[in-house]
């Protein structure tokens, strides 16, 4: 653009020249030179401004072009930064998938439950394991069965019965009792020289469990009405 308005004040100073120069030497114009003159300057002044124009549209079109691609460059930036992002993200996510993975595969794993084993052993189920006598007069014998019934899938074995004292005395079965078998524990309670009220005790050992069972007589020894001779009564419940 500098160059053009350069180049346009040469030609006005060379015209300026040239008009100076037939003005010294020639005599004034007249009426219809002057006439004629003024299409030729208007012609070149027309031809200056069209000179002067054109690199003054050039430069228009040029900073237009410029800024559609400044404009286009902004757009760009603008519409891919976010996908860089997000290109930036997935693969800072892929980085820490396995991490992630390999976490979860090092956690202990719950242990599994365990099952319990069916057992085969024996159980043993009694009717009742204590029973109430009543009154009984001094010097007579109770007598009394608990019933028993073997509900296990193994055999029943007794082992032992023992009592509290050698006034009572228990009697149990020495073979083995099958499943689904019933059998009993017959206990002998010798109430000779007791009085008042009752409770002997008879522990019972089996194969069904560690702790043993026990069975109870419950009941009162009254003293006895008649005279010493006369004959002891058994009662058996």
């Amino acid at each position: 653009m500098q160059k053009s308005i350069g180049y346009l004040f040469a030609i006005l100073i060379s015209f300026t020249t040239m008009s100076c120069g037939e003005n010294t030497v020639a005599q004034e114009p007249t009426i219809s030179a002057k006439v004629e003159a003024k299409p030729k300057v208007k012609a070149v002044a027309k031809k200056m401004a069209e000179t002067v124009a054109e690199p003054v549209e050039s430069i228009k079109e040029e900073v237009k072009e410029t800024e559609k691609k400044v404009a286009k460059k902004t757009s760009r930036s603008k519409v891919e930064a976010p996908q860089e992002f997000k290109k930036e993200v997935a693969d800072v996510a892929k980085k820490e998938a396995p991490q992630k993975v390999t976490k979860t595969t090092d956690a202990p794993k719950p242990k599994a439950k365990k099952k319990k084993k069916r057992s085969n052993s024996a159980i043993i189920k009694f009717a009742e394991t204590s029973h109430k006598f009543g009154m009984v007069e001094e010097g007579g014998q109770v007598n009394h069965k608990f019933f028993f019934e073997n509900t296990g899938k193994g055999d029943l074995f007794i082992k032992d019965a023992t009592a509290t004292c050698g006034c009572t005395v228990p009697s149990y079965p020495k073979t083995p009792i099958r499943t689904g078998e019933t059998s009993y524990i017959r206990i002998s309670f010798n109430t000779k020289e007791k009085t008042g009220p009752q409770k002997p005790v008879v522990t019972v050992y089996t194969n069904a469990r560690k702790e043993p069972f026990k069975l109870y007589l419950e009941g009162e020894v009254i003293a006895k009405l008649g005279g010493e001779e006369e004959e002891e009564t058994t009662s058996e419940h």
